[in-house]
């Protein structure tokens, strides 16, 4: 009797990591592509990542790039993007990240909701000042 309580037990928390682990990575799956697709000026693709509540903020993006010379925007591409930390708190995520390119370097915080059963990227906002890359 005792085996198979601790038995049940082990198999529980396996499934119960298991279960976590998948959401972390569905997180960090749409956060990777959201803010790749955001810091390289491909608002058409992060929209398919974003919450609707998002969107105006993407349309504004959109209509103030459009505006800057393509040259100048080559200066500063590619964006890398690293995420750093992931905390979900049931339907929420906060996710970390550093974003880099030959231009400037900075860390940010990407605030994801479940909706419908997806992550979406909903509010992202910088968490240092800017610094610019020494290289």
């Amino acid at each position: 009797m005792k085996t198979k309580t601790i038995y049940f037990l082990l198999v529980a928390v396996c499934v119960l990591l298991t279960g976590c682990n998948r959401e972390q990575r569905k997180v960090e799956v749409i956060a990777q592509n959201y803010l790749t697709d955001m810091g390289n000026y491909r608002f058409e693709e992060a929209k398919k990542y974003a919450a609707e509540e998002q969107l105006p903020m993407i349309e504004k993006a959109a209509e103030i790039v459009k505006d800057i010379p393509e040259e100048n925007l080559q200066q500063v591409l590619p964006v890398t993007i690293t995420l750093k930390d992931i905390n979900i708190e049931n339907d929420s995520a906060f996710v970390v990240f550093e974003s880099k390119s030959k231009a400037f370097q900075n860390k940010g915080m990407l605030k994801m909701v479940k909706q419908e059963g997806e992550w979406k990227a909903c509010q992202q906002k910088r968490i240092e000042d800017y610094t610019p890359t020494n290289e």
